[in-house]
């Protein structure tokens, strides 16, 4: 019978039958994510494969996901799929049929080839940064901005599901999707605050701090909560999200006039990431606007890619700044000892002068003193004018009050 999407959001368990018209004689490929957290596949009555034990009841049914190719021998004109899908443990999809590619051996070969290339290359690039910035941070401990979007470019990375699916293909379900809400919790917090200690007074400090309560909220439910529970709540922190991601978005916009490549570059790295974001939270709740690229469960990661790039450029960007800074800095400090050195020796100069002219007047001041008050005293003895006799005391009192003063100068 024929369902429609309000019967499957209804049914936990369900049987799916699909019959492909195909040329005979050929080999072909089904590439496929296994269906609502368990499945078990046929192709035309045989039992190929069973991820995780699909059932009738919650106790009784295994979840678990993986990425699965099958192959198989179109030996008629016409071959049947039959898919058992269960679902007891997440809110959102019910028993819901997975997409799947359906092409020949070569197709499906080099679209893995794609996929895993992609996968790849996002994760690499985002565990280079996490180790480079590391490694910046390791060299100046005071910047903690640095730090910060280091732990982010990790988190980003482990939210990629196909690395974890192709690490850990036989993972316990109830560990790996409240690890994985964690990260996703944890990595969209660490980016707010790598902006809120990047940009010092651009986001409402109780907004953050409502968000970072949130987050930590939703972390700790993560923990404690049924699955179901935690998965049905995602999409009110999914809403929240998307608020906050046009707030820091339009902040940075304004942020603009400042000018700065820097500011330019996050702008951009937020609004690719953030388009990418809500374009998966939107698919998440049932509105596809881009479908993902190959092998990929979602866009995100392509614009997390570039979010990093953006701000890798900031940072360093940033220690260009801090560098000329410093090697201004250290010029001023090399001109300022050079002054001072100069400085110093006038000092000496000076001094040498003062003592070499201290010491030398003090012999004809001498004399002076000594023949005004010899001449002084004769006069008086004489009878002479007593205005000479006070004339030469004065030379003699102002000869010794210049002597005094040479003794000040000296050094």
């Amino acid at each position: 019978r024929l369902w429609d999407s309000v019967a499957y959001e209804t049914r936990q368990s369900a049987p799916h039958g699909l019959r492909l018209r195909l040329t005979s004689g050929t080999i072909y490929c089904i590439k496929m994510t296994s269906s609502a957290y368990a499945m078990r596949h046929f192709i035309n009555g045989e039992e190929i494969d069973s991820v995780g034990v699909p059932c009738d009841s919650r106790e009784t049914t295994v979840p678990r996901v993986q990425n699965r190719v099958y192959h198989f021998f179109a030996d008629s004109g016409e071959t049947g799929l039959v898919l058992q899908a269960a679902n007891f443990v997440h809110a959102a999809d019910a028993s819901w049929p997975p997409d799947f590619y359906l092409g020949t051996q070569e197709d499906i070969t080099r679209q893995n080839a794609v996929g895993t290339a992609l996968t790849f290359f996002i994760v690499g690039y985002l565990l280079t940064a996490f180790f480079d910035h590391l490694g910046l941070f390791c060299l100046n401990r005071k910047r903690t901005t640095t730090l910060i979007f280091a732990v982010s470019c990790l988190l980003i990375a482990l939210m990629d599901k196909n690395l974890i699916l192709m690490l850990f293909p036989d993972y316990n379900w109830f560990v790996g999707i409240r690890l994985e809400y964690i990260v996703h919790f944890s990595t969209i917090a660490m980016l707010v605050l790598f902006f809120d200690r990047l940009y010092p007074g651009l986001l409402n400090k109780i907004a953050v701090r409502a968000y970072y309560a949130l987050a930590a909220l939703y972390m700790l439910l993560t923990l404690v909560t049924d699955t179901l529970v935690i998965t049905g709540l995602l999409r009110y922190f999914e809403y929240v999200t998307i608020v906050l991601i046009c707030y820091v978005s339009i902040r940075l916009a304004m942020n603009l006039k400042g000018g700065g490549i820097g500011n330019l570059l996050s702008f951009l790295g937020v609004l690719v990431l953030g388009m990418s974001a809500i374009n998966d939270i939107l698919s998440h709740l049932g509105v596809r606007v881009i479908s993902p690229m190959e092998g990929q469960f979602f866009i995100a990661p392509i614009g997390m890619a570039f979010f990093v790039f953006c701000n890798s450029m900031v940072v360093s960007v940033e220690y260009v700044d801090t560098e000329l800074a410093l090697v201004d800095e250290r010029r001023q400090s090399e001109t300022l000892s050079t002054d001072n050195a100069a400085l110093d020796r006038l000092n000496i100069l000076q001094s040498d002068l003062m003592r070499t002219i201290s010491h030398e007047m003090r012999t004809p001041l001498a004399v002076i003193m000594g023949f005004a008050a010899i001449t002084a005293e004769t006069a008086r003895k004489q009878g002479v004018s007593d205005d000479l006799a006070n004339n030469l005391d004065m030379i003699a009192t102002e000869a010794e009050r210049m002597a005094a003063l040479m003794d000040e100068m000296r050094p």
